[in-house]
């Protein structure tokens, strides 16, 4: 049996999860490692062996009337998506190693769903669509090679996905 493990981030506490199915990928050390310049999302979680998930929490988002801030907003996140992404593939081809568990690195890649997901503390429903689309829009050339997604859930849908316990 596996030890079960929780993240308090952005006022939400992620969990419980399997510690062979979680990479806190922003608190490891080869991310560390590798300095200025790269990005993170919070951590990795591998549901069931079959949906990996790149989760990135936020206490708020801006308004999609501030475009300028809105699009940097959405670079951010987009950013994170793609370097922990590409930082997990080197992990699972052995360019980089980690102290990650055997499930998140050696998955049969053939039946892994991979999502993106954005968790907004306290964000109403109906301002997700508009942050989802936008970060679909920018990740699209990736979401096509991958055939995986990416979507912004605010924290009463992470609970209901099974991500959230509760509000730190």
């Amino acid at each position: 049996m596996t030890e079960k493990v929780s993240i308090t981030e952005s006022g939400m506490v992620f969990g419980d999860f399997d510690s062979e199915s979680l990479f806190h990928i922003e608190k490891s050390d080869v991310y560390k490692k590798l300095g200025d310049g790269i990005k993170s999302v919070e951590f990795l979680y591998l549901r069931d062996r079959k949906k990996l998930m790149f989760v990135e929490a936020k206490k708020s988002s801006p308004n999609t009337d501030n475009i300028e801030k809105f699009e940097e907003f959405i670079e951010e996140i987009t950013t994170k998506f793609i370097h922990s992404f590409e930082l997990w593939m080197s992990l699972v081809t052995k360019r980089r190693e980690a102290d990650i568990a055997v499930p998140l690195v050696n998955p049969e890649m053939d039946k892994v769903n991979i999502t993106f997901v954005l968790v907004i503390k306290d964000h109403k429903e109906e301002w997700l669509p508009p942050i989802t689309r936008a970060i679909n829009s920018v990740m699209m050339p990736y979401l096509k090679i991958w055939q995986s997604k990416a979507i912004a859930l605010n924290d009463e849908i992470a609970k209901k996905w099974q991500l959230i316990l509760e509000s730190a």
